[in-house]
C-alpha cells in the first residue's frame, strides 16, 4: 500500500475546521490503484483532502514519488515533511 502525508493546518474533524500547524494528514493508497486515481481521490473537490481540511496542505511526503509530485503541483506546496516534523504520524 502507498501512504501519503500531507501537512494539515486547517485539520476539519466532525465537520468543523480548527488550527493546528502540527497536524498531518495519512493517506492510505490500496496496492494497484493507478496514480491518477490515487490523486483524484485525493485532490479532487469530493476528495479525501477537502474532508480532512479546511486549507491547503503546507507540505507532502509519499513512499510513491510520482503521486508525491503530483499533488505537490497540484497544490502549490514543497515535497518533503519538514526536519521538524517526526515520522509519528
Amino acid at each position: 500500500m502507498a501512504t501519503v502525508y500531507l501537512g494539515n493546518p486547517t485539520p476539519v474533524f466532525n465537520g468543523i475546521p480548527s488550527d493546528d500547524p502540527e497536524a498531518i494528514t495519512k493517506v492510505g493508497i490500496p496496492d494497484g490503484r493507478p496514480l491518477n486515481s490515487a490523486l483524484r481521490d485525493i485532490v479532487h473537490s469530493d476528495g479525501l483532502w477537502t474532508i480532512h481540511s479546511a486549507g491547503h496542505p503546507t507540505w507532502v511526503e509519499s513512499d510513491t514519488p510520482e503521486l508525491a509530485e503530483a499533488i505537490a503541483k497540484h497544490f502549490g506546496c514543497p515535497i518533503g515533511r519538514p526536519a521538524n516534523k517526526e515520522k509519528s504520524a
